[in-house]
């Protein structure tokens, strides 16, 4: 009897096991159709959606049937509900974000979780420079390789390595797309999905050394932290511009060139200080010096209000004695309302802008919703409004009136040619 109860459990537990997992598995693809359909209801509904905890959750996104065709958007909604049973709930996050990012439309995105996966990295990260893709930052045990040139990630070249994560990025230029891109280079799921992980689980990244190459195995790390970076990583001082990241605007006089060097890192409320009351801080502080230029470095500026520059627009065209002297940076990271900010001082006050030309694009959809799917957490994000671009500027970007690049070669070397382009032309 014995005997027949142990050969009746031995082949029991097969069959139970196998019973739960279906289950599972059926559970798990329940809960993304539900999030798959609020991630569509939400987009696409008229009007918006409410709860009486949470007041508006939802608005339509603007133009969505012309940024996602139906027929398209459809089809891929579709064809990615008939994997949900067989796909790992990384590759499922990855194709809803390939889908949002389509549109190409900036502000829309699927934010990569911290954890299904995307916590798994290696533990180094890069940086789009002209002179090619850099280690920008890394774990204390490869300090050694912050600086260093990629000239491969498993088989891909960096530049087909960037086209084939363009598809999972949110973007409408490519100064944005490789801004954004190089975050997207570290994700385990990512690396897997392009077929770069090698045995062992581990990636093998190819770097130039004195006319050489080197290859160096990485390993997945879970949120790999602290990660030195590049100016710790190749011992320089932090120039100017990467000061008081912890910032939202500063300012600082630089007497030797009699320039007012103002920061404003971001459209948002800074916790010290109001804009309003930095500005006059600041302008109060220029009237007592012999001003020869001022420099508003918008390089790192993502976006937020955009509103929140008034004061300094108003004190400014308060000042015609400063007519003339007024430079504005921009770069690739210039983004959202940062890009707004940049044409208001140009287009108001007359400002040259100098750098490179801007990630944002000056005509593009904004207003930002967030939509959180109910299952998986996943933050949505997606545009309920279009901001029409001045009328003749057709380029994807706000163009530099005086070009200028910043090439790692130049952060070796603690040069900062964009100010200096800058303090030079007044």
């Amino acid at each position: 009897m014995r005997h027949i109860l142990l050969m009746t459990c031995a082949l029991a537990c097969p069959m139970w096991l196998q019973a739960q997992q279906t289950a599972q598995q059926q559970e798990s693809e329940s809960r993304w159709k539900q999030d798959i359909a609020a991630l569509v209801s939400g987009m696409s509904a008229r009007g918006s959606l409410k709860d009486p905890k949470k007041g508006v959750i939802s608005r339509e996104q603007k133009d969505f049937r012309k940024l996602y065709p139906p027929q398209r958007f459809e089809a891929d909604i579709s064809s990615l509900e008939t994997h949900l049973g067989a796909w790992p709930d990384a590759k499922i996050v990855l194709e809803l974000t390939r889908i949002i990012a389509a549109a190409h439309v900036a502000h829309n995105l699927v934010k990569i979780p911290d954890g299904m996966g995307f916590e798994q990295r290696i533990p180094v990260s890069f940086t789009w420079f002209p002179d090619g893709l850099i280690v920008s930052s890394a774990t204390p045990a490869y300090k050694a390789l912050i600086g260093r040139r990629v000239t491969a990630v498993g088989s891909m070249t960096p530049e087909a390595l960037q086209s084939s994560v363009e598809t999972y990025v949110s973007f409408e230029n490519a100064g944005w797309a490789r801004a954004r891109a190089t975050r997207f280079m570290s994700f385990k799921p990512i690396l897997d999905e392009l077929g770069l992980v090698g045995p062992g689980e581990l990636v093998a990244i190819t770097f130039a050394a004195q006319g050489t190459e080197s290859v160096v195995q990485f390993p997945f790390v879970a949120d790999p932290k602290p990660m030195l970076d590049l100016y710790e990583g190749i011992g320089i001082p932090v120039p100017l511009r990467d000061t008081h990241v912890d910032r939202n605007y500063w300012y600082q006089w630089l007497a030797e060139s009699e320039t007012a060097y103002l920061q404003y890192r971001a459209c948002t409320p800074d916790a010290r200080i109001s804009f309003q009351e930095f500005t006059r801080a600041t302008l109060a502080d220029l009237e007592s010096r012999p001003l020869k230029r001022i420099v508003i470095d918008l390089r790192n500026n993502r976006g937020g209000n955009s509103e929140l520059i008034r004061p300094l627009l108003d004190g400014l065209s308060a000042h015609p004695q400063w007519k003339n002297k007024l430079f504005v940076l921009i770069g690739p990271n210039t983004f959202s309302s940062g890009v707004l900010n940049a044409m208001e001082l140009k287009d108001q006050l007359g400002a040259t802008l100098i750098g490179e030309p801007t990630g944002g694009k000056p005509g593009s959809y904004g207003e930002i919703e967030l939509l959180k799917l109910p299952n998986s957490g996943l933050s949505v994000y997606y545009t309920s409004k279009f901001f029409r671009a001045p009328k003749g500027m057709k380029a994807d970007a706000v163009l530099p009136d005086i070009p200028v690049k910043l090439t790692f070669h130049d952060v070796r070397t603690g040069l900062d040619p964009t100010l200096v382009k800058a303090i030079a032309e007044n």
